[in-house]
């Protein structure tokens, strides 16, 4: 099963390479199919959609690497998760330093409480 903040984890990782992003690329391409495959039966639709997304960024934007740099910025940036009552890791940066910090978040009053970057 693949998550949502697992997939968006790996994508962080990738986006945060300073050396060798061909490689960077590669690897992530590779995670992420071996990660999504048959998700379909295990991980939730958030999950699915998220992997979409990516995969699409990736088919469209395979030749120009900065256009697809700033297209995978883009969906994480826009992708919303969905926090549930455990710990959520957060992880907030700059252009060059990447802080992870666990947040608490509790439901008060809601069913559902969406965050988005």
């Amino acid at each position: 099963m693949i998550t949502v903040p697992e997939i968006r984890e790996h994508l962080v990782d990738l986006l945060a390479s300073e050396v060798d992003k061909g490689n960077a690329l590669s690897l992530f391409e590779d995670w992420l199919v071996q990660a999504s495959w048959n998700m379909h039966k295990t991980s939730d639709w958030e999950a699915q959609r998220f992997v979409a997304e990516i995969e699409l960024g990736l088919a469209e934007n395979e030749s120009d690497n900065e256009l697809l740099w700033s297209r995978l910025k883009e969906i994480l940036r826009t992708h919303q998760i969905s926090l549930s009552k455990d710990k959520v890791s957060v992880t907030t940066s700059s252009s060059t330093v990447l802080k992870p910090q666990e947040w608490p978040f509790s439901l008060v009053g809601k069913q559902h409480v969406v965050a988005c970057g």
